[in-house]
């Protein structure tokens, strides 16, 4: 699911759900709405999605690079894979993740069947493929290629710190309400209906 809207200071498009044909096609052609519309205004692009097509995340991220607008990216709840991709093309300074975002970054995946020489080429085209997802993070992130191949050789999950730590994103949008300070409670202070509910008594 995507969704779209603009307001006074920015245009936003907020995106959850798996990178597909029809979800790129709509990012697309929003991207491109807003940068016609006006290409000095900042859109906020929200991401919470665990990945999907890597020739679709390729076709997002060119219209991102192509559109004059500073593009803010924000982690909600998760950017895996393709999602990672996007969250950490934003334009630098403007990648953000809230607090308990889970952001996890692999190399692309792929496969082939068929006759050997189709297997042969799509292999190729899929190692190409992968070399270019690499080389983009990397140029994103300021590491050498080989670092980022060697570092997304196995699935790394990180917390929104640690993602900027290696220059995935550059901020936390810290909550802006204090967790209230309780006085701490212990079992003896569970109610007895629920201490008989529970399977063995096992609360007392």
């Amino acid at each position: 699911e995507a969704a779209y809207d603009d307001d006074d200071d920015r245009f936003f498009v907020r995106f959850h759900g798996k990178i597909t044909h029809g979800s790129s096609k709509s990012i697309i052609k929003d991207l491109l709405k807003y940068a016609e519309e006006d290409p000095n205004k900042k859109i906020t692009f929200y991401i919470n999605s665990p990945g999907g097509s890597l020739v679709q995340s390729f076709a997002i991220y060119d219209v991102m690079m192509a559109i004059p607008n500073d593009i803010e990216t924000i982690c909600e709840g998760r950017a895996m894979s393709g999602g990672m991709f996007l969250l950490n093309a934003g334009t630098p300074g403007m990648r953000k993740a809230y607090p308990n975002c889970e952001i996890m970054a692999h190399q692309s995946s792929g496969g082939a069947v068929g006759h050997i020489e189709d297997t042969r080429l799509r292999f190729e085209s899929s190692e190409t493929n992968n070399q270019n997802f690499i080389d983009i993070i990397a140029q994103h992130s300021g590491w050498d290629p080989e670092i980022i191949r060697n570092m997304m050789s196995h699935d790394v999950y990180l917390n929104a710190e640690q993602a900027i730590d290696l220059g995935f994103i550059d901020a936390v949008l810290e909550p802006v309400k204090a967790v209230p300070e309780l006085e701490a409670r212990d079992k003896n202070d569970l109610p007895e209906w629920f201490c008989e509910g529970v399977r063995g008594n096992t609360m007392r």
